[in-house]
């Protein structure tokens, strides 16, 4: 169960991450 956890969270932040460097990109 930690480990879905984790590793959905991973996955949030990485999606989060992109739109970040996108946004900040353009």
């Amino acid at each position: 169960m930690g480990i879905f956890l984790s590793s959905q969270l991973a996955s949030f932040l990485h999606y989060h991450y992109s739109l970040l460097i996108l946004r900040s990109g353009s």
